[in-house]
């Protein structure tokens, strides 16, 4: 049995800090049983790193 769990936020935000254009891209499979990385989960993902980004004045482009 495979179990994924979503990093939080925050982490995935430092990693990508000097990025100003990321890509985000979900699975259909295990990832979206788990609730760690299905369509809904990116969308929510994408939505969350561009608030905190704008917050923080260092706009981000998602696709």
């Amino acid at each position: 049995m495979i179990i994924a769990q979503q990093k939080p936020v925050k982490d995935i935000a430092a990693m990508i800090s000097d990025c100003k254009k990321v890509l985000l891209v979900g699975c259909a499979g295990c990832v979206t049983v788990c609730l760690a990385g299905g369509e809904k989960e990116t969308e929510v993902l994408a939505s969350s790193l561009h608030i905190l980004r704008q917050t923080e004045g260092n706009p981000l482009e998602t696709v």
